[in-house]
């Protein structure tokens, strides 16, 4: 790694600039990346468990009443425990409130999603919705606890998708998480450089300007204001990036900026500004007229990459530990991602595209995280097959600018693609 040039300097005082502004002009500041996951911590991830556990008894005995989808609702309450269980036990040996925020937004994703299930059920069976209450009660404080955001508002109901300053509402919870991405990766691969300080700092204002931004936005604001509220994100995310195009850049950090850049390039459009988009973002439109949107074509081939696994691991699933749910959780992603072709041949706009997506990433991540925990280290045809989808998958989310960070295979359940 080279030292910085002079436009670098120019970038990295322009950006010490606005870090000493911005926290003159906000309050509270975004948590420390170097912070001890809090104590208690491990207490809520007990009460989770357990209570989780409690809802798997309820809804089962809910099943005698002929729920519709009731046994899929049954695995999902049974997987969503154990991916509590598999976070208890992460906390023995993590120690980074940062690391543990990035995993736990996977769980509180899929539990969003299947909170809204549950809720079907609610006035058939108060006892889950009763149950369901004290999960999602334990869910809140996890979140107070480890400084979460709070979901992006009707994003995992089943209303319409959401439009307006909702819609830039999701957008800036996945400008968080990327950004997030972004400063991990700059910490995982420039650490040793030369300049590496300088940008880590960079990277990690970054993070607390998109929270605040975050923040900012409430119910009912015009987007002009929002506008208003994104310009030091922008200025700031303006400067790294002049950074890097000063400097030779690793692939993870290159990869992250990418993620960020795309749901950057969203909010550009979403509020309306004139301002330069930022470089290494793939549009969701056509780039030529009657071009054809690179999420179809990532969204057929997801979709044949789902069918291929499915027939190659169907024939051997009961030779393969939890091969039955592996191989249902790999019929109902084909589903999901066949209606999400579908939609995105004729639907182009991002807010509807990542609505119909949610299916997709609630699936994936369940199935991910099966893999990974029975994989161990394993390979196979397989597997590479689940790999693919895996990346395939990572880009759509990526230009979606879904929240929550893409599941990898061969690594931490729901941690970000970009930090291996």
């Amino acid at each position: 790694m080279k030292r910085l040039s002079q436009s670098s300097v120019v970038c990295v005082w322009v950006l010490g600039g606005i870090l000493g502004m911005v926290q003159g002009v906000f309050g509270q500041d975004y948590p420390p990346f170097s912070a001890n996951v809090p104590p208690g911590l491990d207490r809520l991830a007990d009460r989770l468990v357990d209570q989780s556990g409690r809802l798997g008894q309820e809804v089962s005995e809910a099943l005698g009443r002929q729920f519709p989808n009731g046994n899929d609702v049954l695995r999902d309450v049974q997987e969503f425990q154990q991916t509590a269980n598999d976070f208890r036990n992460a906390l023995r040996d993590q120690r980074d409130s940062y690391r543990a925020r990035q995993i736990y937004t996977g769980i509180d994703t899929s539990w969003h999603r299947l909170k809204w299930h549950l809720n079907q059920l609610a006035g058939q069976a108060p006892d889950v919705a009763r149950i369901a209450g004290r999960v999602d009660e334990i869910n809140s404080e996890i979140h107070q606890t480890l400084g979460m955001n709070a979901p992006p508002q009707n994003f995992y109901g089943n209303g319409p998708a959401p439009t307006g300053i909702n819609e830039t509402q999701r957008m800036a919870y996945a400008l968080v998480n990327r950004a997030e991405a972004l400063a991990a990766a700059v910490r995982n691969e420039l650490a040793a450089a030369p300049d590496g300080f300088s940008v880590i700092r960079q990277a990690e204002h970054l993070v607390r300007l998109a929270d605040q931004f975050h923040d900012a936005l409430n119910q009912g604001m015009p987007l002009d204001q929002a506008a208003a509220k994104f310009q030091p994100v922008d200025t700031s995310a303006d400067a790294i990036e002049g950074w890097m195009g000063a400097n030779p850049v690793p692939p993870g950090v290159q990869r992250a900026w990418e993620g960020f850049a795309s749901v950057e390039h969203l909010i550009h459009n979403n509020l309306g500004l004139s301002s330069r988009q930022p470089q290494g973002a793939i549009p969701i439109q056509p780039t030529q007229p009657g071009g054809q949107s690179p999420v179809l074509a990532l969204a057929a081939q997801l979709d044949q990459q789902t069918d291929a696994f499915v027939d190659a691991f169907g024939p051997t699933a009961g030779t393969v530990p939890e091969g039955g749910l592996i191989l249902n959780d790999a019929q109902r992603l084909q589903n999901s991602t066949d209606q999400f072709r579908k939609v995105a041949a004729s639907v182009n706009d991002p807010g509807q595209l990542a609505y119909t997506f949610r299916d997709v990433q609630n699936n994936w991540q369940r199935m991910a995280r099966r893999i990974n925990r029975i994989a161990q280290g394993r390979t196979g045809p397989n597997l590479g097959l689940a790999q693919a989808i895996g990346q395939t998958y990572e880009q759509i989310h990526r230009i979606l600018g879904m929240p929550g960070y893409a599941p990898t295979l061969g690594g931490a359940p729901d941690f970000p693609a970009y930090q291996r």
